[in-house]
């Protein structure tokens, strides 16, 4: 699930023109609750034919770019909510956020509003907030992962700096620790798909790229799986080759190897 936040711009005529659109834009935050409402569920979704999307491997841009007739192919997508935001507007723009699934095109949903107001609409600004477990609140910019890196000593109230610094008792301390929440080690990087856990006759075989047969197998055959040794060490990611049966046993071939 992907969290969002940006503004509407509303147009008038062929452009969007300042004080033009304001009383429009008023009526949209007014009745915006109700108008953004239609937008939430699941619901088949259109790419707009200048976006990445790609279509046997060309990009619908480029397709756009060059003339083409732009294939029109629905996706499946899931708007949890879609919401105006009090502030930060202009006449002629309306903030909101917006939660949704991976996939969704935002352009398309404020084009869709502009449409419903009878007014015509797009999209004037966007900002991604999170992704999954992932919040910008806890990222750091470069110049502050580079400062907080190289202090010679965290404050006694802050999280340990990371590097070679060491504890009270003299043992070193373990790196990242001084990022806080903005340093995810990487055994425990979250992905999107199921886990499995490897004994260690398999972990050998997953370490030279053999396939490995396990089981209590999460998916469905070719599907992507996490592949974890019993100390829990992220070792690899494959894919399910195989389902034997119904008691979730199947064969993984491991397609990047960690360790």
């Amino acid at each position: 699930m992907t969290g969002l936040k940006g503004k509407v711009a509303i147009v008038t005529g062929a452009s969007t023109s300042k004080g033009i659109g304001s009383a429009i834009a008023r009526r949209f935050a007014q009745e915006g609750a109700a108008l953004y409402l239609v937008a939430e569920g699941t619901r088949e979704q259109l790419a707009p034919p200048y976006s990445a999307k790609k279509v046997k491997g060309v990009k619908l841009y480029e397709m756009a770019r060059r003339g083409e007739e732009v294939p029109q192919e629905a996706k499946e997508v899931t708007v949890y909510e879609f919401a105006p935001l009090a502030g930060d507007g202009t006449e002629d723009e309306v903030p909101f956020r917006l939660s949704c699934s991976s996939g969704t095109y935002a352009r398309t949903l404020a084009h869709d509003l502009g449409a419903r107001l009878g007014c015509g609409a797009h999209l004037a600004s966007l900002r991604r907030l999170t992704i999954g477990p992932f919040r910008v609140e806890d990222a750091l910019t470069l110049g502050a992962l580079a400062e907080r890196l190289d202090a010679p000593q965290a404050p006694a109230d802050q999280a340990p700096m990371a590097g070679p610094a060491e504890d009270g008792d003299g043992a070193p301390r373990p790196f990242g620790e001084s990022l806080g929440p903005a340093w995810i080690p990487f055994d425990a990087i979250p992905l999107p798909f199921g886990e499995v856990t490897a004994d260690s006759q398999q972990e050998q075989r997953i370490q030279h790229g053999q396939t490995v047969l396990t089981r209590d197998l999460p998916g469905v055959e070719g599907d992507w799986v996490k592949l974890v040794n019993r100390r829990r060490r992220f070792i690899a990611v494959g894919t399910i080759t195989e389902r034997i049966g119904t008691a979730g046993v199947g064969i993984v071939q491991p397609k990047v190897v960690f360790k």
